[in-house]
């Protein structure tokens, strides 16, 4: 039986944060497998990070630069009329061997009720917005069946119970990270070295003690 390795085959960005309509595509080409993604500071390089870890699991860990900054791209945003809503969404497509197997989507919906210049904190949106709006989020977890169709399920403990089979929360930490977070992990500090920081990581997501 030949073993099958999962990656990501492409990530779609609708409306995510700089992105207005983005497709990531990721090499597939077993003797090429690194995917460089490059671009000036603002460019969206760490928005790419947020998107992955929203999509899987409804949050991000926001950096100094974004915070309070909403997940909905502001330009489409700010030219909504009333009685108009906006779409926010990050679709991930993980392929094996014989190509794609999972698609995982999260969608972030704001309906503009009416217009105000006052502002507020809104989790859903994970910034601050315009009052006015009405936010609503779905997710759904598809599974490629032998038909060549999609087992699709949007269901909040089936999504969580097949997503956390190949991507276990705890893990992501390790395994998805940008320059930053990476120089983050392994930074010595005051309170615990990098060395440890890796033992308690191993820890964690296996759940054997490391001696």
């Amino acid at each position: 039986m030949v073993k099958q390795i999962l990656k990501f085959q492409t990530i779609e960005f609708n409306n995510f944060r700089p992105f207005k309509n983005e497709v990531l595509e990721f090499s597939q080409d077993p003797k090429k497998t690194i995917t460089i993604v490059e671009g000036r500071n603002a460019a969206g390089k760490t928005s790419i990070i947020h998107g992955i870890e929203w999509c899987l699991y409804g949050e991000e860990k926001i950096d100094a630069v974004s915070k309070g900054k909403p997940r909905c791209n502001i330009n489409a945003l700010n030219q909504l009329k009333a009685g108009e809503s906006i779409t926010t969404s990050v679709k991930i497509t993980l392929s094996d061997n014989s190509g794609p197997k999972y698609q995982i989507e999260r969608v972030l919906t704001g309906k503009k009720n009416f217009d105000s210049k006052d502002k507020h904190f809104e989790p859903l949106a994970g910034g601050t917005v315009p009052n006015g709006f009405a936010w609503s989020t779905a997710q759904s977890f598809g599974e490629k069946m032998k038909s060549g169709g999609w087992d699709i399920i949007d269901d909040d403990n089936l999504f969580h119970s097949r997503l956390y089979r190949i991507f276990p929360k705890g893990i992501f930490e390790f395994i998805v990270f940008d320059g930053e977070r990476l120089d983050s992990f392994f930074r010595e500090n005051e309170k615990e070295h990098s060395f440890e920081k890796i033992k308690t990581g191993i820890e964690r997501v296996s759940g054997i003690k490391v001696l």
